[in-house]
């Protein structure tokens, strides 16, 4: 009886912890994009990383972008835009059917960051909605 009374407590206790890490647990969030569209116009404080080849990031990118290919992120790369792992991050890449925003969001999580995002639809759904993208061949003109 002894021995029952103890393994039920220890099932209790495994069983209690395990869901105390289960609520923890950080994870990737999907977002649409009127919810970035709206992260966007509010000026909310978040990086916004287009996770496709750079090439394609100089053609075209969403307003505010930064280009991190998803071949390029880790730890070292990740610090070196976001120091703080409690950043915002959203991750892009071209459609639903590009897997490099999901790849990039993957290491991110990997590598400690709490707050991750991922824009499945892409600069395609970006441009369905009528959203502006520019070049960066715009944005280097501007400055000048």
């Amino acid at each position: 009886m002894n021995r029952f009374f103890f393994f039920a407590i220890a099932l209790v206790v495994g069983f209690v912890t395990s869901q105390a890490f289960a609520a923890n647990e950080t994870k990737i969030d999907n977002i649409t994009a009127e919810t970035l569209k709206k992260m966007h116009d509010d000026s909310a404080h978040f990086l916004l990383i287009d996770a496709r080849r750079t090439e394609d990031f100089t053609k075209e990118h969403i307003e505010g972008a930064i280009s991190l290919p998803a071949t390029d992120v880790n730890s070292k790369t990740l610090d070196e835009i976001a120091p703080d792992n409690k950043t915002k991050l959203v991750f892009y890449c071209q459609n639903l059917k590009c897997q490099a925003s999901h790849i990039a969001a993957s290491k991110a999580l990997g590598a400690g960051y709490k707050y991750i995002y991922e824009f499945n639809g892409g600069i395609e759904a970006w441009k369905e909605h009528g959203y502006a993208t520019e070049s960066s061949k715009a944005t280097e003109a501007k400055t000048k």
